[in-house]
């Protein structure tokens, strides 16, 4: 069986083409499972499955996650399948993809530079309480979060600003001239930005507060965590907590696009209005709406999402959202072939038992 290594601002996946094969679910859950274990086998935070089309799409992408539990949808695994699937001859260069939270649109920018129309939200709800057990403090402590379902079924995300975020997962400048000698193994270098190694006590930290709120018994079917911290420049700093990973990933596309809509709704991005008619060009072209655009900063480098929000609607609810596109780059890391000796051995029997 032949993969493909690709990740979209660190947010890595092996992609396959299932279409010759006709793995079931279950087949497909266990090859994730194991494909997607760090060190023993090839790693990735997840699986992409292409599949036919069901419904007039280019083809289908069904995505699993690296512990094997199935995920309606992924916002940089979709961008990274419209790239492969414009490389490869499946769709031109706008691509029309299926997966299981509804159709997704994708455009190709430049040759690394993918841009897709993601689900629209199902569910909003803002202020829901998490009350999880602080091991570091040795009590309760209660989150406000709010939570984003992206397409249908959805993608659940929970949404909360986190003071000193950047500080907890990067070193300050003057840390950087004083310490950065402590911290030389296992450090990431994003930008202009330098990451604390994963086993930093701080980020250590934040990673248990992520673990239960993720677990937490608000969210009934789970959720993704989304960190966030604006920064001087009105950026936004973003950290995610990932449902079916269980850790922290280098990048979230759907959840870079949660905590967007989240941010717009709520009027903390710069936002603009296109004025008179249609406007704008491509995937961009629409009658009038407020447009609102949020740059977010991660471990894994830089996504750009754009909000455009019914005009004069202050309802600040899943309706209120029109259209919400996710840009930013992807990268073909590999292609090969796989001759892993314990998946023909272990994996294969055991999905035919």
């Amino acid at each position: 069986m032949n993969f493909c290594k690709m990740n979209g601002a660190g947010n890595d996946f092996i992609i396959i083409d299932n279409r010759p094969f006709g793995k079931s679910e279950s087949e497909l859950s266990k090859l994730a499972a194991h494909l997607c274990e760090r060190r023993m086998s090839i790693g990735a935070d997840g699986l992409i499955a292409i599949e036919a089309s069901q419904h007039g799409g280019d083809f289908r992408m069904r995505f699993f996650n690296s512990d094997g539990s199935k995920s309606e949808m992924c916002g940089n695994g979709a961008r990274c399948i419209c790239r492969y699937g414009y490389e490869n001859g499946l769709a031109g260069e706008v691509q029309h993809i299926e997966t299981d939270a509804g159709a997704v649109v994708g455009e190709r920018i430049s040759k690394r530079e993918y841009r897709v129309l993601m689900n629209r939200p199902s569910l909003i709800e803002f202020d829901r309480e998490a009350t999880i057990w602080d091991t570091h403090l040795g009590c309760n402590r209660v989150y406000k979060c709010d939570y984003v379902e992206l397409g249908s079924p959805g993608l659940p995300h929970a949404v909360l600003e986190y003071k000193g975020l950047r500080d907890i997962m990067t070193f300050a400048k003057t840390e950087m001239k004083t310490e950065a000698g402590l911290y030389s193994t296992g450090e990431r270098r994003s930008g202009n930005m330098i990451f604390r190694p994963e086993n930093d006590e701080r980020v250590s930290h934040l990673r248990e507060i992520g673990r239960a709120i993720r677990n937490c018994e608000c969210f009934p079917k789970g959720t993704n965590v989304n960190f966030y911290e604006f920064t001087e420049d009105g950026s936004v700093f973003e950290a995610t907590f990932e449902r079916g990973v269980e850790d922290f990933t280098y990048a979230c596309g759907s959840g870079s696009t949660s905590a967007a809509i989240v941010l717009a709704l709520r009027g903390k991005l710069a936002g603009s209005e296109c004025a008179g008619g249609e406007c704008g060009t491509g995937m961009y072209k629409q009658e009038m709406n407020a447009v609102h655009t949020a740059r977010l900063l991660m471990r894994g480098g830089e996504l750009g999402v754009r909000v455009e929000l019914a005009p004069e609607d202050t309802d600040r609810c899943a309706a209120s959202v029109e259209r919400v596109y996710l840009s930013g780059p992807t990268n073909m890391v590999a292609v090969g072939r796989i001759t892993d000796d314990e998946l023909l051995y272990n994996v294969w029997q055991l999905c035919n038992t």
